[in-house]
């Protein structure tokens, strides 16, 4: 689903949310985020699993504002539509803090394109149809053209070599008896006391 669906689909849904707030004027903004590339399993340089952490901040007129949130996520293939891939659970942010970092970890499982794709982050506020904050690849440079895949087009790469028969042939005609035998000479040679 397009973010421009989700955000129709919200708004129908929740037209009352502005009396369900948490009260207060509070002020949002998603103040950093970060994208992790974990794993590409054919190592042509595209990811199937990746983390995006962000860090989202309340502001108020108290001092130790408080909200609860949570926050949608999409991505754009070059430029194209943004793509709703997750939907975070409800969390709870304090003030400028950045203990109350969130990570969402991901693993693209089909139907993504071997390409470039961008990230928005979108938050909102527990009870509004409308996001209070958004961080993308527009304003950060951590969520700009991430090298992604889905794993059915990432397969485990297994390095294979090409049977090889090796021979080894070894001259000389001394054999194991042989061996023995020699050894049995020369012992028996140092046993004799020598005449004089």
């Amino acid at each position: 689903m397009t973010r421009e669906q989700r955000m129709t689909a919200k708004s129908s849904q929740n037209a009352t949310g502005a009396l369900q707030s948490s009260g207060g004027f509070h002020r949002f903004n998603i103040y950093d985020a970060q994208s992790h590339l974990l794993e590409d399993f054919d190592g042509d340089n595209f990811y199937s699993t990746f983390s995006v952490t962000f860090d989202a901040d309340v502001n108020g007129i108290g001092f130790n504002e408080y909200a609860n949130v949570y926050a949608e996520l999409y991505v754009s293939q070059e430029g194209g539509p943004w793509l709703h891939y997750y939907s975070t659970e409800v969390f709870s942010i304090a003030g400028s803090t950045s203990y109350d970092d969130y990570r969402v970890l991901t693993t693209l499982q089909s139907g993504y394109q071997t390409a470039h794709y961008d990230v928005l982050i979108d938050l909102y506020e527990v009870g509004f149809s409308e996001p209070v904050a958004s961080l993308s690849s527009n304003d950060v440079n951590t969520l700009y053209a991430l090298p992604l895949e889905s794993r059915d087009r990432d397969p485990l790469y297994v390095e294979t070599y090409p049977e090889t028969y090796i021979e080894v042939e070894a001259g000389g005609s001394l054999s194991w008896w042989g061996l023995v035998a020699l050894m049995c000479m020369l012992m028996s040679g140092r046993s004799r006391p020598m005449a004089r």
